[in-house]
């Protein structure tokens, strides 16, 4: 599948489970970021040329990646991430797995399903997230943000829509202001 050359990242336990469950693993347990993943498209962008001096090592524990032959860059020389891109790769994949946790929970709960608790459940299954991995509290805590967060953004919006479509005469917007 690759030239086998791989890159270890540190991750919280959940997103490990996360990136198992997106992408193929071989028999030594190595993840292949394809190009045609989100993912992988992440990962490709924040590979450097390993500097000549000054490298910090791999760490010793964490999920490892195998470097797929992209087209434009190859593995051979683009084969580094640094500490920074590492943060920037496991904040990446802190938002894509919220994103998809809020879009599967909302459509969901739209469908009928009152349940927050067994929507989100149901998502942690779907996705082969380890219990040990996650705190359920944490996880509803953060839903919850994410509602009132949107619902504040779309009155606000209403309100925006609703007062430019006024004229200054109108009594209802005199009271506003």
């Amino acid at each position: 599948m690759a030239a086998g050359i791989t890159i270890k990242i540190e991750l919280d336990p959940i997103y490990v489970d996360y990136c198992k469950h997106h992408l193929k693993a071989d028999e030594q347990g190595r993840l292949f970021a394809s190009e045609k993943t989100t993912i992988g498209q992440a990962l490709k962008s924040l590979l450097n040329k390993r500097p000549a001096s000054g490298v910090e090592p791999d760490p010793k524990t964490g999920l490892t990646f195998v470097i797929p032959d992209y087209r434009d860059i190859k593995p051979e020389y683009y084969n580094y991430l640094s500490k920074n891109s590492r943060k920037i790769f496991a904040d990446f994949l802190r938002k894509q797995f919220l994103f998809e946790m809020h879009k599967h929970i909302r459509d969901l709960h739209n469908s009928g399903y009152t349940e927050i608790k067994g929507a989100l459940i149901h998502f942690l299954e779907q996705h082969n997230i380890s219990p040990d991995s996650y705190n359920y509290e944490t996880l509803k805590k953060e839903y919850y943000r994410y509602r009132l967060k949107k619902k504040a953004k779309n009155t606000k919006k209403l309100t925006s829509l609703f007062l430019s479509v006024l004229s200054y005469n109108c009594p209802l917007l005199v009271s506003f202001l």
